[in-house]
């Protein structure tokens, strides 16, 4: 899948729960957000996005989102000055976090590491047995396990448009209860919840 194509998912479940909250959306320049902007008060905005993994999309992991919140005196997303920041998994309970861990595993469970020849085909060169490169799909293949609390990020996988639709879902139903939390504790200016 193409991140436009994520983002268009996520568009059609996540607007009409935000653009009756007064956020609109913006564009980035990036082209790996997808955010929404409202203004809080004179000197703040607050800003949620989507922000699809830096590496391409692979055919056997697939890729990964995170969703962040922000208020801040700009709409920039990831603004430094004055900014108050945190990923979405600081603001998940301990029953959201093993419901968001059962629904990854789901996901985990469809990905797989490529054979040496597999990916050696896909990248257009040799590939030993045992290379670094394929390091990365064995850490994806391995089971997530959220209880290490809030100060863990977390990642959502997805492989195929149903995934990328079950993270949509999950993300409508729980992103009101996010935009309370989060104006209730913010952390420490530029705190990512890591």
């Amino acid at each position: 899948m193409k991140t436009r194509e994520v983002f268009q998912v996520l568009c059609k479940q996540l607007e009409p729960i935000l653009l009756p909250m007064g956020f609109s959306r913006r564009k980035d320049h990036t082209g790996h957000n997808l955010p929404w902007t409202r203004l809080l008060s004179e000197q703040t905005y607050e800003t949620v996005w989507c922000q699809m993994d830096k590496w391409p999309w692979d055919p056997w992991i697939g890729s990964q989102l995170v969703v962040e919140f922000q208020h801040a005196p700009s709409t920039d997303v990831g603004a430094i000055n004055s900014a108050k920041r945190a990923r979405w998994a600081y603001l998940l309970t301990e029953d959201e976090r093993r419901e968001v861990q059962v629904r990854q595993n789901r996901v985990i469970a469809k990905i797989r590491v490529p054979s040496a020849a597999e990916y050696s085909e896909f990248m257009g060169f040799p590939v030993p047995n045992g290379d670094l490169f394929l390091e990365k799909y064995e850490q994806a293949c391995r089971p997530a396990d959220y209880s290490g609390g809030r100060a863990q990020d977390i990642w959502l996988r997805v492989l195929g448009p149903e995934d990328v639709q079950m993270w949509a879902e999950f993300m409508a139903g729980w992103l009101p209860k996010g935009f309370e939390r989060f104006a209730a504790a913010l952390p420490p200016s530029g705190a990512t919840g890591k």
